[in-house]
Formats: C-alpha cells, sequence, structure tokens
C-alpha cells in the first residue's frame, strides 16, 4: 500500500511539472496556471484551446489536465 502511494505521489509530481513546463509556453491568464486549484483546471479544460489551437503540445496538455483533474477530485 505504501509502495503505491509513492508511485501516485511520483506520477502526480511528474503530471504538475511537465503541465507546468507546457503552460508557461501557452497563451494562459497567469492566474489560471494555478493547477492546484481545481476551479482552474476545468477552466483550463474548457478554455486552453482558444488561444492555442495550434500549439503542437495542446493535445499533451489537455491529457494532462484531465489526469490531474481526476487527482484533484479524488476523495480523501
Amino acid at each position: 500500500m505504501v509502495e503505491d502511494t509513492k508511485k501516485t505521489n511520483g506520477f502526480t509530481m511528474f503530471v504538475e511539472s511537465r503541465l507546468g513546463d507546457i503552460l508557461e509556453d501557452m497563451n494562459i491568464p497567469s492566474m489560471r496556471k494555478d493547477i492546484s486549484n481545481l476551479a482552474n483546471v476545468r477552466w483550463l479544460m474548457r478554455n486552453i484551446s482558444i488561444q492555442n489551437g495550434s500549439n503542437p503540445e495542446l493535445s499533451e496538455a489537455i491529457s494532462l489536465l484531465n489526469q490531474h483533474r481526476k487527482n484533484l477530485s479524488k476523495p480523501g
């Protein structure tokens, strides 16, 4: 059980780090780049493609946002 928690925490850290790197290069309001806030993650999922539709990392960002949203939504 402890080993699973370590793997989950490591994956979460990877997702947050990679997502932060991708979002830095996108046209997104600074306040929305705080991905520790579930409301911002949901906002990004709805709006990220509006100004960034031609960004080659858009699909990866959307996938990571979806995974991160699921992690933030987990109870407890």
